[in-house]
C-alpha cells in the first residue's frame, strides 16, 4: 500500500516545494491588475472570444509557449454534443438566409451575414462528412515576474505580439483570483472568463493551437 501524507507530521518533514504550492504563506488580490503569491507576482490575460482569426497555421501560439521565463500558457476545451450544435447550426443558417434575403442594410453587413452563412455551412459539412467534433476553447496567458515593472514590460511584450499578429488579447481585470484559480491544475476555468474567451473550433482547428507542428 502506497504511503500517503501524514496530516500530523510536523511541516518541517513535509517537502518544502509541496508544502509551498498546498498551502502559500501570502497571497494578495486586492489589485485588479495583479496578483501576488508568496512574493511573485501574476498578471493574467485572454484572446478574446471576438479576436481570434477565422484562419490559423499549426501551432500558431507557439511563441508564447517558448517566450522564456514568467510566460505560460493554458488551453482549455470544452466538448460540445454534436447533434445539439448540428440543430443549433441549422437554425442559425436558416435565420440567417432569411435576414439576408429581407435585409435592407448596409454592404458590410450583408457581407457579415454571407460570412456567417457560409461558416455555418462550412461547420455542418465538417461535422458531417469529415467527422469533426465541435469544441468551445479558451487560452489565458500567464504573466509572472518578481516586481510589478517586470511583470508590466513581459505584458507588453506579449501584447505587442498578438496586436501584430492581429489577435485581440484583454486583461483579466477584476478577475485576477478568479484567473488565478483558473489556471491551477484542475482544468476548471471561471464560467465568467470562459464566456468572454470561448471560441468555437472544430477538431482541427483545436490540434493546431496545440504545441507541435500538424504535416
Amino acid at each position: 500500500m502506497e504511503k500517503g501524507i501524514d496530516l500530523d507530521t510536523p511541516s518541517e518533514y513535509i517537502a518544502p516545494g509541496l508544502r509551498d504550492n498546498l498551502a502559500p504563506f501570502m497571497m494578495d488580490f486586492s489589485n485588479s491588475k495583479y496578483c501576488n503569491c508568496d512574493g511573485l507576482y501574476y498578471k493574467f490575460m485572454y484572446i478574446d472570444s471576438a479576436g481570434y482569426k477565422i484562419n490559423v497555421f499549426s501551432a500558431w501560439l507557439n511563441a508564447i509557449v517558448n517566450a522564456g521565463n514568467g510566460i505560460d500558457l493554458d488551453i482549455f476545451a470544452h466538448k460540445e454534443d454534436k447533434e445539439k450544435i448540428r440543430d443549433k447550426v441549422k437554425r442559425k443558417k436558416t435565420f440567417n438566409r432569411s435576414k439576408f434575403k429581407l435585409s435592407r442594410e448596409s454592404a458590410s453587413d450583408r457581407e457579415q451575414l454571407e460570412n456567417a452563412i457560409f461558416a455555418g455551412e462550412y461547420i455542418l459539412d465538417a461535422m458531417s462528412s469529415q467527422g469533426e467534433d465541435f469544441y468551445y476553447m479558451s487560452a489565458i496567458i500567464t504573466v509572472s515576474g518578481y516586481s510589478i515593472e517586470e511583470v508590466e514590460y513581459k505584458a507588453r511584450q506579449i501584447q505587442t505580439y498578438f496586436r501584430s499578429q492581429d489577435y485581440l488579447l484583454r486583461d483579466c481585470k477584476y478577475w485576477q483570483e478568479s484567473a488565478f484559480f483558473s489556471v491551477l491544475p484542475l482544468c476548471s476555468i471561471d464560467k465568467e472568463i470562459f464566456e468572454a474567451s470561448k471560441r468555437n473550433v472544430l477538431t482541427h482547428g483545436l490540434a493546431y493551437s496545440i504545441n507541435f507542428y500538424i504535416i
